[in-house]
């Protein structure tokens, strides 16, 4: 429902923020804030003046409660404490009401100004609320930043769209251990789709911040850029159950060294779909290996004592990465196969050099537009040498999910994630543009601000759960977790599942899970599932590109023969690491028909036929 924001801002506003304080005892625990045309301001007002005359808070832990189905306009931001406040352990705490459509919040700039963050000097709980990010006129800044020292955000039932700048929640300036519990979120279309390397969930600091914990369970992201982001933070405690990621250029998670962690019952849909520059791969890690889409990484004394105060050693290290389903589009494969350069046979070109090339490496610098392995070879490295460190029964581009809403819906909507690769490579061709229609084809929502969604609409009144918008991430296909025969992914799209879900109890079973793993020998394990393998295009001509998948190291020979079972020509005969391949067959010199493809890894092989046709 398109809001009148004409009348909204004629309205005068009756209360003041003295008059609306003067009754409020010290001791009651919740104040309930009126919304609606007539309280223009009023959430802001009501929490920035709910303080002594020295600035700390009248009550420390006071619930701010929205009431269901009403809108609330916020013109100025919310500023939570200060430096210069004695009290640093406020928990800013605003709930919103159950029963009925989510309480929404809506940002209209007092006198048409400019986007705003809205400041916490201490821990932050969001509940039960859609809070779009964008204001109504299609201004963005991040939505919070939190400060002081050793805070902890917590969201639940929260559902935001439209983080088009800076990041969702900004964490930088938090100092020392903090903890982020997300639950039953829905993260809504977090890009403008214009810088693939912005527009995360959350960035914490770049020296060492450490994590205590990070819990994520049930919850959804759709098209972010680096999706959780940590730089150098050692992070204790992960529990990442339940979660949908769908359709994120980069990283989903930038940071990669854990005590405990476990990874569990999550579906990746294109993550990190645009590739990564060959001289710089996976930024993160200083290593220089490919990214996984789960990463571990050994431990770095000096980042441990630097957050934590002490260094674990590496063999106290837990992690588990088990029934996971990652898959690429197949309607990305025109340009993994690189079908949009002008010179087919190479990769594309990155004109950038991103600002940290490594020593004695120019630009252009090579990118290899490839979908990412699920376990990368570091990863890998950990797993073979430590026997709590384990990867079993996840599924790395073997099965289509066949969700109701796809990553991308159809090869017109690949091609524009191709268009956005090469611009954000600096490589789209001139007679190429990049409009607001080629993002509406990437959105989920309608992309504009003054609106509301509604049941199954982008112009509505509002809605109670996740399943009323117009996406539907639950799937069809026949996969349940081995650890708690429940659908992969967040249970929000499957309700009856949700209802009965309790993450205290679901910890439990996985922690017994692994127990039980760990007594088993590894080599009896399940592993990864082989890729082996698929060519686009087929049929073809003049060339196609055969890709796959090696879940660990092998020696591995791919070999065409024609109908008659003659070789025809030897494309790989070598020993290689963990990681997805791409092999061209350039069969311009041979006459069409019918050829084959048999690929050799270790134990392992398969034969597939393709076309060939003039």
């Amino acid at each position: 429902m398109k809001m009148n924001f004409v009348k909204s801002l004629l309205v005068i506003v009756l209360l003041t923020v003295g008059i609306a304080f003067a009754y409020v005892p010290a001791d009651q625990d919740t104040i309930i804030v009126l919304g609606g045309y007539e309280n223009i301001g009023n959430l802001e007002n009501t929490i920035n003046g709910d303080t002594l005359a020295g600035g700390n808070r009248i009550h420390p832990k006071r619930v701010y409660k929205l009431s269901k189905d009403q809108v609330y306009f916020v013109e100025s931001p919310i500023l939570f404490g200060g430096d210069n406040v004695d009290d640093t352990t406020s928990t800013l705490i605003i709930v919103g009401e159950k029963g009925g459509n989510k309480p929404m919040i809506l940002t209209t700039p007092k006198d048409g100004g400019g986007a705003f963050t809205h400041s916490v000097h201490g821990s932050l709980t969001l509940k039960n609320m859609y809070w779009p990010v964008t204001t109504t006129d299609g201004k963005a800044a991040p939505l919070f930043q939190l400060k002081r020292s050793k805070q902890t955000l917590r969201c639940e039932d929260l559902v935001t769209e439209g983080v088009i700048a800076g990041d969702l929640f900004n964490l930088r300036p938090v100092k020392g251990p903090m903890n982020i519990f997300f639950k039953n979120c829905y993260f809504r279309d977090n890009t403008q789709f214009e810088n693939s390397w912005n527009f995360a969930v959350f960035a914490r600091g770049d020296n060492g911040e450490p994590i205590d914990t990070l819990w994520i369970e049930n919850t959804t992201v759709s098209n972010s850029g680096l999706t959780f982001f940590g730089k150098l933070n050692p992070t204790k405690f992960v529990f990442f159950d339940h979660n949908t990621i769908v359709n994120t250029p980069k990283y989903v998670f930038f940071f990669n060294q854990f005590l405990e962690a476990y990874f569990t019952n999550n579906i990746f849909i294109n993550c990190n779909w645009e590739g990564e520059c060959l001289a710089t791969y996976l930024s993160q890690l200083p290593d220089g290996v490919k990214s996984g889409v789960t990463n571990l990484d050994t431990i770095d004394a000096y980042i441990w004592d630097l957050g934590h105060g002490y260094v674990p050693e590496q063999e106290d290290v837990k992690w588990l990465s088990s029934n996971n389903l990652h898959f690429t589009s197949p309607f990305l494969n025109n340009y993994y196969a690189g079908q949009y350069d002008d010179n087919p046979a190479d990769y594309p070109i990155s004109t950038r050099d991103w600002g940290f090339l490594p020593e004695g490496v120019t630009t252009p610098t090579e990118v290899e537009n490839v979908p990412p392995v699920f376990i990368n070879e570091i990863t890998q490295t950990l797993i073979d040498d430590y026997s709590m460190i384990i990867a079993e029964n996840n599924y790395d581009n073997t099965l289509d999910p066949l969700m109701h809403t796809k990553g991308i819906a159809s090869q017109e909507v690949g091609d524009v994630y191709a268009k956005k690769a090469m611009k954000d490579y600096g490589v789209m061709p001139a007679t190429m543009t990049w409009t607001d229609d080629d993002k509406n084809l990437m959105a989920y929502g309608d992309r504009d601000p003054a609106t509301f969604p509604g049941i199954e609409t982008e112009d509505g009144g509002g809605f109670a759960t996740v399943t009323d918008l117009i996406e539907d991430f639950s799937y069809d296909a026949d996969v349940v977790s081995t650890i708690d025969a429940r659908p992969l992914g967040s249970l929000q799209w499957f309700p009856n599942e949700l209802a009965s879900y309790d993450a205290v109890a679901a910890l439990a079973n996985i922690k017994n899970y692994m127990s039980t793993v760990t007594s088993i020998e590894k080599t009896d394990l399940v592993p990864v599932k082989y890729n082996l393998a698929q060519n686009y295009p087929n049929p073809f001509n003049p060339s196609t590109v055969i890709s796959y998948t090696l879940p660990k190291a092998s020696d591995v020979k791919l070999t065409v023969f024609n109908m008659l079972g003659q070789k025809v020509q030897t494309l790989v005969d070598a020993k290689q690491s963990v990681g997805k391949y791409t092999v061209r067959f350039d069969a311009s010199e041979l006459a069409s028909g019918v050829y084959f493809y048999q690929i050799q890894a270790g134990n392992f092989m398969k034969v597939n036929k393709m076309l060939y046709v003039k």
